[in-house]
């Protein structure tokens, strides 16, 4: 066993340099033919390499950098099958896969790839676009040096476990690769940033390229029919993402402000961003009727045991969506605010209250919105 290691010691960097030979006839960095939109499929589900954490994301902001660099748009998806971006790119269906290096090492001499990236990833192109492969090649050698690359890796480098940073006591500079458009965007729904960070890491444990069972997509895990109402096409977009879902939250506000005690406007925001706004209204709907106080949290939690424990509650004529499921939703705003807490520890500071819903988030509180989370058919 101890001589098969050895020898695969040696003969990986052996395959590496066979591998992006020919890349390497390209010493400066020269545009390919003009291209309006780069096709490119990450294939790194499940990739997990020790030095990079959240690949996808590390991938996805170069690719977008080296296509502004040939003044092209990077049109980039996302796949679980290695063998899929290699037929694509045989079929000329996309141009440029992200692949684990060691995707390659069965593979036929009809790619070609860059030279291995410090996530033991590979960019790889069809033989046919050569021209494609030295810019790439070149671009990267070029672009390794630059202090933009630096701080890419540096954000997507450490690990960002909130438990287990919290628990050493450490405070840290950043919470997440993407702590700049988190801060921008909690600023304008009135949130600590630190929660947003809390809501994202529940969602998605910051992976551009999680998806849930329903289809939910994203950072903030948004049913693509739902993003497209705020203004989201491209689901793995960080930056788009993340504005969907806090103007979502923001409608959530406009919608919950008039019903849940200040303190606990938070709480009833994320328990309709985890089960659909019209089941929490369902259950303040049947607390109004019933005379049951509501508008604190503990309030509302007894809202949801009496339904639990009410017979026929289903056929309430007051409950269009049949109410919340109770366990799991209580739970999921208890782990934000778990999170949340975490958070304070790893980056302390004033906690931002929230700030009253906007005039325009009040005015649309009858809007018909999306069911976001909803499940298919209404539990108890």
């Amino acid at each position: 066993m101890g001589k098969k290691k050895r020898a695969f010691q040696y003969i990986v960097p052996v395959l590496v340099i066979l591998c992006a030979l020919p890349f390497l006839t390209q010493e400066n960095f020269q545009k390919p033919e003009r291209r309006e939109n780069i096709r490119c499929l990450i294939c790194l589900r499940g990739h997990h390499p020790a030095n990079i954490n959240l690949s996808t994301g590390f991938n996805y902001e170069l690719l977008n950098d080296y296509a502004e660099s040939i003044a092209s748009v990077a049109e980039i998806q996302v796949s679980e099958f290695e063998s899929e971006a290699l037929t694509m790119l045989s079929e000329d269906s996309i141009d440029v896969a992200i692949l684990p290096f060691s995707a390659l090492l069965s593979t036929s001499n009809q790619y070609l790839c860059s030279e291995m990236m410090e996530d033991s990833t590979v960019w790889v192109v069809h033989k046919g676009n050569r021209d494609l492969a030295e810019s790439i090649t070149a671009w990267h050698n070029m672009f390794h040096g630059k202090d933009e690359y630096n701080k890419i890796k540096e954000r997507f480098s450490p690990a960002y476990e909130p438990y287990k940073r919290a628990y050493t006591g450490r405070e840290y500079k950043t919470i997440s690769p993407y702590d700049s458009l988190i801060r921008k965007y909690a600023d304008q729904i009135g949130w600590d940033w630190r929660m947003l960070a809390a809501l994202i890491w529940q969602e998605s444990r910051f992976r551009i390229d999680a998806r849930s069972g329903r289809g939910a997509e994203g950072l903030l895990q948004m049913l693509p029919s739902t993003a497209m109402r705020f203004h989201n096409d491209d689901m793995l977009n960080p930056e788009k993402n993340i504005s969907a879902g806090t103007e979502y939250i923001g409608k959530l506000k406009g919608i919950f402000t008039r019903f849940a005690a200040p303190q606990d406007l938070t709480k009833f925001v994320l328990a309709a961003y985890s089960a659909g706004e019209g089941r929490v209204l369902d259950c303040i709907r049947f607390a109004r009727a019933n005379d049951i106080p509501y508008s604190t949290w503990e309030d509302f939690e007894n809202v949801i045991e009496t339904l639990r424990n009410k017979e026929g509650v289903q056929q309430d004529t007051l409950l269009q969506y049949g109410g919340l499921r109770g366990y799991e939703t209580v739970n999921y705003v208890a782990n934000v605010y778990s999170l949340y807490d975490a958070f304070m520890i790893i980056s302390p500071g004033p906690s931002l209250q929230d700030q009253p819903a906007t005039r325009k988030e009040t005015e649309s509180e009858e809007e018909a919105l999306s069911q976001d989370k909803q499940p298919d058919q209404p539990q108890v």
